[in-house]
């Protein structure tokens, strides 16, 4: 195996990759959400020395031009993108709150499955009231 880091002994660096190894995904999606949030505020910090006067808005949208590309961002509401509410975060809420709860991922396959079901059940009902008035 290649070493991941130069100045890491190979012993250590055999012992951090059996600690991610082992971690729960509930830990390894927080790490990923600290790394995550640490690049967007390294990123800000980066914007903001080169747009001092920039306000918020437009400091959001060059982080969509350094994430997304200028076309993409340009496509992509600055106001109302993913950003600002990180998927990963609530990701990580709903992956805790199940864990404690001892909900397994076939459970919340199911839960989804049946939430999915009955949102359409829900929608057709819905639709049948209205063209029924």
């Amino acid at each position: 195996m290649t070493a991941l880091y130069s100045d890491t002994h190979p012993k250590m660096e055999a012992l951090q990759i059996q600690l991610w190894r082992q971690a729960s995904p509930t830990r390894k999606m927080n790490m990923l959400a600290q790394l995550n949030a640490s690049a967007r505020t390294l990123a800000m910090m980066g914007l903001r020395s080169r747009f001092p006067a920039a306000s918020e808005h437009e400091l959001r949208y060059q982080l969509a031009v350094l994430w997304l590309g200028e076309e993409l961002a340009r496509k992509v509401n600055a106001e109302k993108t993913a950003m600002q509410n990180e998927p990963i975060e609530v990701t990580l809420k709903v992956t805790g709150i199940l864990e404690r709860l001892g909900i397994s991922a076939l459970h919340r396959r199911l839960a989804r499955f049946r939430v999915l079901r009955h949102g359409a059940d829900d929608a057709r009902r819905r639709h049948h009231r209205r063209n029924a008035s």
